[in-house]
């Protein structure tokens, strides 16, 4: 079992926007971090591996947004569940793509290893969680969805 204690997750999407903020002024991509008034709860996770899926999805996202862009990255909780949506105004994901993209060792780019998407699939799912994408021409959205309880 992986080392979960309480995680503030708003915290950890609050210093993956700080840390991305350099590269998306020097591409040209607005940052925009969309959270509750209240905030969310804690949620019992591997604060470390999350951000790692985090970061992850926002250097996919900077991907396919060469020539600037908007990132959003947006909190919220909801049935026992906190969300984070991961959106860019990128190109979308191709359908003949879009089949495969958790898959293992699969990359559209050539400096890729293909693990990025993957491993993001496996850790979410090791916190009881799951991870969907939505895309079309506008661009491409991923959302987390993390059990605030163990059980």
């Amino acid at each position: 079992k992986m080392d979960q204690a309480p995680t503030d997750i708003l915290g950890l999407v609050r210093q993956t926007v700080e840390l991305i903020r350099p590269q998306a002024q020097q591409q040209g991509v607005r940052l925009v971090l969309k959270v509750p008034d209240d905030g969310v709860p804690p949620i019992p996770a591997d604060a470390v591996r999350l951000e790692q899926v985090l970061l992850n999805l926002v250097i996919n996202a900077f991907d396919e947004m060469r020539d600037g862009g908007v990132l959003t990255l947006a909190v919220s909780a909801a049935d026992e569940e906190v969300h984070v949506e991961v959106s860019d105004t990128g190109r979308g994901i191709p359908d003949n793509v879009r089949a495969r993209i958790f898959d293992p060792y699969f990359t559209t780019r050539s400096d890729g290893s293909g693990m990025g998407l993957a491993v993001c699939d496996k850790i979410i799912r090791q916190h009881g969680g799951q991870i969907d994408v939505e895309t079309g021409s506008s661009g491409t959205l991923f959302r987390i969805s993390l059990p605030m309880d163990d059980d």
